[in-house]
């Protein structure tokens, strides 16, 4: 019973994952989808994400640039985000550019990331983040007077690591 429990938790993380991948990315081939899950450490094969496809109703749609696989526009499951939520997959590379002013913290992230990442952090409540404010792909970040800047990016840090790698 454990090991069925256990291979249900790695499928819905593995449709997590997919669903954050083709939320973000445009895909225009399975072998696509598989080689960003496996990046992402999923390692299902071509049936199996054909099975994962068809249970999210994930259609195959026909663009100016091309062929791209894409959600339906209304998905009628819902999900608290919690620690850990494809995090790995998320927060490895999704910050692209960071800048301060005065006293807010400007991150740009990758397309679509800035919401998701906003709320992550809205949700732990940081002591020295005052609120976010999130676009596409920027966040803005407005820290508790008194804090320092350091203190800002080290709380930060502890939620979405790559912070500190774009700040080298």
């Amino acid at each position: 019973m454990r090991e069925a429990t256990n291979t249900m938790g790695k499928k819905q993380e593995s449709l997590n994952v997919l669903r954050v991948v083709l939320a973000n990315k445009k895909m225009t081939s399975q072998k696509e989808i598989l080689e960003e899950l496996r990046a992402a450490g999923h390692q299902v094969s071509q049936p199996t994400l054909s099975l994962y496809m068809r249970e999210l109703r994930v259609s195959r749609v026909r663009t100016r640039e091309g062929v791209q696989y894409v959600l339906p526009p209304e998905t009628d499951y819902t999900r608290v985000v919690g620690e850990g939520f494809a995090s790995e997959y998320l927060h490895q590379a999704s910050i692209l550019r960071v800048a301060f002013s005065e006293n807010m913290l400007i991150l740009r992230t990758k397309p679509a990331y800035a919401a998701f990442l906003a709320a992550q952090l809205d949700a732990h409540e940081l002591p020295s983040v005052a609120g976010t404010i999130a676009g596409f792909d920027t966040i803005f970040i407005a820290k508790v007077e008194g804090a320092t800047r350091q203190q800002l990016v080290d709380d930060i840090a502890v939620y979405i690591p790559a912070l500190k790698s774009a700040l080298l």
